[in-house]
C-alpha cells in the first residue's frame, strides 16, 4: 500500500511486535506496518554501544535516524535516571536495549546475589522508564564465567571487533 509493506494475518493487520518469517525478522507497528526487516540470509554488521546512556546517546540516535538504521544499546542502570528521554527515545524508535549491569562491575568477581542485583537493578530502572525488561546481557569487560552464565540466564552478547574507543 503506497509503497509500504504490511504484515497481515487472517485478513487483519498483525499485532505489533517481532515476527520470524522465512529466516527473516520483521518488526511490526500497531497498524501492521513493517517498520524494519533483518534479513537472515544476507551478510550484516550489528552495531552495539555500551556504557551508556550518556550525553552522546541522542546524537547517536540522530545519526541512525538520518540513515534509517538501528543498533543495540547496552545500558548501565545507574545512568538511566539521568538520561530518561534518551532511553525512552531509543526504545520508542525500535532500538534494542540490553543490560550492561547497574554500575559496570566485573561480574566474575561478584557473588551470585550481587550478580543478580546488578542485573535486576538495571532491569528495574529500564522498566520504570520504558516498561520493558532486557533480554540480553553484555557483561562489563566481556567477563563472564560459568557462574555468571548460570546466574543471569540471559544470552551474553560480546563483540567480534573491538574499536578500542576506550583507549
Amino acid at each position: 500500500a503506497s509503497g509500504r509493506q504490511y504484515l497481515v494475518h487472517n485478513s487483519k493487520p498483525a499485532d505489533p511486535g517481532r515476527y520470524t518469517e522465512n529466516n527473516n525478522i520483521l518488526y511490526v507497528d500497531e497498524e501492521g506496518l513493517i517498520k524494519r526487516v533483518v534479513y537472515g540470509d544476507r551478510p550484516m554488521v550489528a552495531l552495539t554501544f555500551d556504557d551508556g546512556p550518556s550525553k552522546y546517546t541522542e546524537q547517536i540516535l540522530d545519526v541512525f535516524d538520518r540513515y534509517d538504521q538501528k543498533a543495540t544499546f547496552f545500558v548501565n542502570g545507574e545512568d538511566i535516571p539521568s538520561y530518561k528521554n534518551a532511553v525512552r527515545r531509543q526504545h520508542d524508535e525500535g532500538f534494542l536495549t540490553g543490560n550492561h549491569t547497574q554500575n559496570h562491575k566485573n561480574l566474575v568477581k561478584l557473588s551470585v546475589e550481587d550478580i543478580k542485583e546488578q542485573v535486576s537493578l538495571t532491569d528495574d530502572a529500564l522498566f520504570e522508564v520504558c516498561g520493558i525488561k532486557t533480554e540480553y546481557l553484555r557483561a562489563p569487560e566481556g567477563a563472564a564465567d560459568e557462574k555468571v552464565k548460570r546466574t543471569v540466564n540471559l544470552p551474553l552478547i560480546n563483540w567480534a571487533v573491538d574499536t578500542r574507543d576506550w583507549s
